[in-house]
């Protein structure tokens, strides 16, 4: 499914991050464990194409992501990965449904109502299809960043400290919702935190 080898990041030309090889099997749910500054943000932006490395490669479903011209790994990374940031980047003009609109758009698939409606109902989120951004409560928009990722049925579902700025109650409604999400999909789930609460949820882990 994904294997990352001999990775390596240079920032500003002297602080050097290196990376372990890691290999994760389809379906499976890790945590990414770190301290903050450690890494973790960097190595989630590798894997998901958004950031080169200085050194090494990415490999998922037998792809080689940095091999890919720009236009194919953002095709690619649209319809194969779902990404939920620390904090939810929605876009402001748009309501909630037009938001999994676009989603759906940029990785070049047939929109689909009812896989919108399907993922929102899941979420319990459904009431608020129609609202905006700024509209929503901060658990609320989680839940909306949460639909975006998963609404491509994507094969990998990653997520960067979704848990940090959450009371222990949402924190394990988020985990709960990021994992039965991942299960339903097939999807294998990486989750990025330095949150001891996590850990209760998923066994694997690979440290940064």
């Amino acid at each position: 499914m994904i294997n990352i080898r001999s990775l390596q990041h240079v920032y500003n030309k002297e602080q050097v991050l290196t990376f372990n090889d890691w290999t994760i099997n389809q379906g499976e749910h890790w945590l990414m464990l770190g301290d903050s500054g450690s890494g973790k943000t960097t190595l989630l932006h590798i894997m998901t194409g958004l950031l080169k490395p200085s050194l090494g490669e990415v490999v998922i479903n037998d792809a080689a992501i940095y091999r890919l011209s720009n236009t194919q790994l953002d095709h690619f990374r649209g319809k194969h990965i779902g990404f939920v940031f620390q904090r939810p980047h929605l876009v402001k003009s748009l309501n909630v449904v037009e938001n999994l609109i676009l989603a759906q758009s940029l990785a070049g698939l047939k929109i689909s109502r009812q896989r919108i409606d399907e993922v929102l109902t899941a979420l319990s989120i459904d009431d608020k299809k129609f609202n905006y951004p700024a509209e929503l409560s901060q658990g609320q928009l989680q839940r909306v960043s949460i639909a975006r990722a998963v609404v491509n049925k994507p094969a990998l579902i990653m997520a960067d400290e979704p848990t940090s700025s959450l009371d222990d109650k949402n924190a394990a409604a988020v985990l709960d919702l990021l994992v039965s999400q991942a299960e339903q999909g097939g999807s294998t789930l990486i989750i990025a935190t330095h949150d001891s609460r996590a850990k209760a949820r998923i066994e694997k882990t690979y440290l940064v």
